[in-house]
């Protein structure tokens, strides 16, 4: 029984090492394609802005009226540059 948990031991840390070793590298491929290319660049930013807006409307404590005077600045910004 204490030979099956170390090699379960020992196979969750080989996994675990490949995983650190793997992903980073994955990563930056993944990073290097989206942000060099500018409409994915283009879409990733307005993907990250739309999910802190959510973040913040959904938050109650930050439901003020600062949220929704960024909300139309930034809605009247995108519609002058597009």
């Amino acid at each position: 029984m204490a030979d099956l948990f170390m090699g379960l031991t020992s196979l969750a840390w080989g996994l675990a090492g490949l995983t650190v070793a793997i992903v980073p590298a994955l990563a930056l491929v993944w990073a290097r394609r989206i942000l060099l290319d500018p409409w994915p660049r283009f879409w990733f930013g307005q993907t990250i802005l739309l999910i802190g807006l959510l973040l913040m409307i959904g938050t109650t404590g930050l439901a003020e009226f600062w949220v929704w005077a960024v909300c139309g600045l930034l809605s009247a910004i995108k519609a002058c540059l597009l």
